[in-house]
């Protein structure tokens, strides 16, 4: 059995999802729309050693494409996203939809993009890609039924405003909880320019509500030289991801029980990730209706710090 996937933007995140779809052990049919002629070069070179188990088509539009296919990745920047999406849907009939983060954003586009979805039945995901890490799931299940934890992150300038949505997934994921607000008090009064063009990043912090009573704090410092750590607390307990050391430390009153290592994994690495998607039509990743309401709490936040009117529903300079 061959397996039809769409691929709309082959940019780097784009081509790391091609990277994963390679290492399945499945016949695949891969098309790709991406308008710039360099990446479908790069696309091509990339694909090619895998030409016994994978036919490829590029194009830069919509022509041609057929009626249905098993999977969508929609693997565009954010301001585009919205039309990407309705001119895949007008083209074809998928029977998943991968998305990126960040996802959308206003909340005008959240709202109607998932009541679209919902109506054509079409179940969508989102791409926080930390559920996949088969040691944050070891985590997991250590945390077990404890409630009322609480998560810091914590590092110097990473990308708070690109990344920040990855964390309130993660700690949902680890938590079984959601958080319920999310507030921007903590961050610097003024933005800096992204490396994403025309969007802004943040220095400082934002601090989530969870439902079970805990806290998320995320922490991008402006002095250099902090590696990024995660730390999840539970009264006297203590754990420490150290994801670029390949580590996780667990402490009981500050006291250093065990450390062991920790695999990190990208997404080009997470091929189960896909293989679960082809398989059953379900995913491990966030489904869109999980993903959207921690998008809506993380683009107000943004937006109330830049002074917008969440009331015009302005789109959140991120990406």
């Amino acid at each position: 059995m061959k397996h039809t996937i769409l691929l709309v933007g082959s940019g780097n995140i784009g081509r790391r999802h091609l990277q994963a779809l390679s290492t399945l052990k499945r016949r695949l049919e891969l098309l790709v729309i991406e308008p710039e002629s360099s990446a479908r070069e790069a696309t091509a070179a990339l694909l090619a050693p895998f030409s016994d188990h994978i036919t490829t088509r590029l194009q830069a539009d919509w022509a041609g494409i057929p009626q249905s296919v098993d999977l969508a990745i929609v693997a565009t920047s954010a301001a585009p996203r919205r039309l990407v999406l309705e001119n895949l849907l007008s083209a074809t009939r998928p029977g998943f939809v991968v998305l990126e983060k960040v996802l959308f954003t206003t909340r005008r586009d959240l709202d109607e993009c998932e009541e679209i979805l919902s109506q054509l039945g079409i179940p969508a995901a989102v791409n926080c890609g930390r559920r996949g890490f088969h040691d944050y799931d070891r985590l997991r299940i250590q945390l077990g039924s404890r409630r009322g934890l609480s998560m810091n992150v914590v590092g110097s300038d990473w990308n708070l405003c690109s990344n920040g949505i990855h964390f309130l997934d993660l700690a949902a994921h680890l938590f079984g909880d959601m958080p319920v607000s999310l507030s921007e008090k903590e961050l610097e009064p003024e933005p800096i320019p992204s490396r994403h063009p025309g969007c802004i990043e943040f220095f400082g912090s934002l601090v989530a509500q969870m439902a079970g009573g805990g806290t998320l704090k995320l922490t991008s410092l402006r002095s250099p030289g902090v590696p990024l750590a995660i730390e999840i607390s539970h009264r006297n307990e203590r754990w420490t991801v150290e994801e670029s050391k390949g580590r996780v430390i667990y402490e009981i009153d500050g006291v250093q029980q065990s450390s062991r290592p920790f695999e990190t994994m990208t997404v080009s690495r997470m091929g189960h990730l896909y293989e679960e998607i082809l398989e059953n039509r379900k995913s491990r990743l966030p489904s869109y209706e999980t993903s959207a309401i921690h998008h809506r709490l993380f683009i107000d936040a943004i937006r109330r710090r830049l002074g917008m009117r969440l009331s015009e529903d302005m789109p959140c300079p991120i990406s």
